[in-house]
């Protein structure tokens, strides 16, 4: 029919009568009317029906804004995309019928832009990302990451060996179940759901698995100080039950958990490739490398917040179960594993994140999209030079090398090397902040003149509501004690790094600069501003309690009698304006000295 209309319309363009070409090509000739002399407002031939929509072919234009924002982590609601209609027709004077009182598009013509692209979009809940990952999941740092994947692959001749590559995972789960959908009485104001608790206690699932899918026993973390043996019971098959205050995992249990992983795995074939998250009970913990060479066992760390793309997730994704109290736990426990602990759940988990086989294509390049907000050069703040983030220092090499040429591709924590990113992100619009972006829109607009949305007579709607960008960061990233991510754990070389840093907080260096720290900024406030330290009724404090609280001077302000030297233990003053102290009596016979405050 379409294809007629138009051959219809040429034909009486080119001189034909209007009623030969309707019986020529089966067309009303009412419709050919309207389409020839055009009035109509839309392209000669089109057969919709109807008016046309009020952003006419710009609503193509607001389509790829709208997914564009979704890409980048911030998607727009239906009120946000109803003002950037309003003002998009504001701005490029388009005529519209949207209402001047509320400042949006009306909801019939979000109902016909939905259906119109329905096909495209829908409405949806996002799922929660948080600042740190998008952040950290960039293409410099996962890059990093697989370079050392393939160094110790190649060092230990893993590309063959999916049974020697392990993933450990941990994860917490609730007694109190999640809330869903129930069937009730018909008017009642609530429904009620018996829990174990308001919040519920959390318990650790660790669990194991190679690329070929073989699982390691789980290792279950109780929220309690001894387990109970009826815990124990309905367990998976030589499952472990430990204990801890607050139900997560700390040091002391994860070197029974390298135990545990331990007499379950087969290193007589070679080393074993262990990839974990930097977590500190698993990076911070000198016992548990130890124990870990003594086993053959190489343990590498993931890029920091980027387990939820680099990382099987299973059991975190998948167990959503109904829990009463930690007893009955144990056997819904038992179910959920055997139901989502497969071979098949193992072997896709390794395949989707690149591990086996090696993949550096395998995480999607919409996953990185996040993070370009983000994304910006460092600069080289001694020299003013911007620093190449494609550079790659030397990674840690694994503790079985021997060779002094095995040069290998790259690895650091991506501090100075990766994109510079910073955790304010400032998303602005409207007019005031197109003066600041004009001059990247001109030079955008002349270099690819057909990526603009609009012509340069209009107002396009990247200027009206800007894509979020952060703020340069002026200030170079805070040195930290010691890199954990993306590092081989059990290497020589970062063992004499954690085993210097141990040292060094033994030795109370760290412990005294935060002591000279917080002192210096108290003396500057009793010096500066004495009001702010100064109280109505003074303190008297026991002599045990006072080798604590005193700072500045154990001498008496009147007797010079020592502060520790007091066998009465007559109690002491402190003044809360001049700092001084003061035994009890000296202050009973000098009160009214003007000197001394309270």
């Amino acid at each position: 029919m379409e294809e007629n209309m138009k051959k219809a319309i040429e034909m009486v363009q080119s001189g034909g009568k209007l009623l030969t070409a309707a019986r020529t090509y089966s067309v009303p000739k009412a419709t050919l009317r309207r389409h020839v002399y055009q009035t109509l407002k839309k392209a000669p031939g089109s057969r919709s029906l109807g008016c046309s929509p009020t952003l006419g072919q710009n609503e193509k234009d607001l389509l790829q804004h709208i997914l564009e924002f979704e890409k980048r982590g911030f998607p727009l609601t239906v009120k946000d995309i109803r003002k950037l209609a309003y003002e998009f027709a504001m701005e490029n004077k388009i005529p519209n019928k949207f209402s001047e009182s509320s400042k949006m598009a009306g909801k019939d013509w979000w109902s016909g832009f939905r259906e119109r692209y329905g096909n495209l979009i829908a409405i949806r809940k996002p799922q929660p990302l948080s600042i740190q990952r998008a952040i950290h999941l960039n293409k410099p740092t996962v890059n990093k990451y697989f370079d050392l994947l393939e160094a110790v692959m190649k060092e230990n001749s893993l590309f063959n060996s999916p049974a020697r590559i392990y993933n450990m995972d941990e994860t917490g789960l609730s007694l109190v179940p999640g809330v869903k959908n129930i069937v009730g009485s018909k008017g009642a104001r609530y429904s009620s759901q018996v829990t174990s608790g308001e919040r519920g206690q959390i318990q650790t699932v660790i669990l194991a698995v190679n690329a070929a899918g073989n699982y390691v026993p789980p290792m279950i973390i109780y929220k309690g100080k001894r387990a109970n043996p009826v815990l124990e019971k309905g367990l998976p098959p030589s499952s472990k039950v430990c204990c801890s205050e607050s139900g997560y995992i700390n040091k002391e249990l994860f070197l029974e958990w390298i135990m545990h992983f331990c007499s379950h795995v087969n290193s007589s074939s070679g080393k074993v490739l262990l990839i974990l998250d930097g977590h500190g009970s698993h990076t911070r913990s000198d016992k548990v490398l130890q124990y870990a060479c003594a086993n053959h066992v190489e343990i590498a760390s993931l890029p920091p917040h980027t387990s939820h793309s680099t990382k099987f997730t299973t059991v975190r994704s998948k167990i959503s179960t109904v829990k009463l109290s930690e007893y009955t736990c144990v056997t819904t426990l038992e179910l959920e594993y055997m139901k989502i602990c497969t071979l098949q759940n193992a072997v896709s988990s390794f395949r989707s994140t690149g591990i086996f086989p090696l993949d550096r294509e395998a995480i999607p390049d919409h996953a990185f999209i996040p993070a370009e907000t983000t994304h910006q050069i460092l600069v080289n703040l001694d020299l003013g030079e911007p620093s190449n983030i494609t550079s790659q220092p030397p990674l840690d090499i694994p503790s079985s090398s021997t060779s002094n040429n095995f040069v290998a591709c790259g690895l650091q924590q991506a501090d100075n090397d990766s994109p510079c990113c910073s955790k304010t992100i400032q998303q602005t619009s409207g007019p005031k902040f197109r003066q600041q972006i004009s001059t990247e829109q001109q030079s955008s607009s002349s270099a690819s003149p057909e990526d603009s949305l609009l012509d340069s007579s209009g107002t396009s709607f990247e200027e009206i509501l800007p894509f979020p960008k952060a703020p340069p960061r002026l200030k170079p990233p805070r040195e930290k004690a010691i890199i954990t991510g993306i590092r081989i754990l059990t290497s020589e070389g970062y063992r004499k790094e954690l085993a210097a840093l141990e040292n060094k907080e033994e030795s109370g260096i760290i412990t005294k600069k935060k002591a000279k720290a917080v002192s210096k900024k108290i003396e500057a406030i009793s010096l500066n501003e004495p009001h702010v330290s100064k109280v109505k009724v003074g303190r008297i404090i026991n002599r045990k309690e006072s080798a604590k609280a005193v700072r500045n001077s154990d001498v008496c302000g009147f007797c010079e009698g020592n502060l520790y030297d007091d066998e009465e233990d007559e109690g002491w003053i402190q003044c809360q304006q001049c700092l001084r102290w003061c035994g009890h009596l000296c202050w009973c016979l000098w009160q009214k000295r003007s000197s001394f405050h309270m």
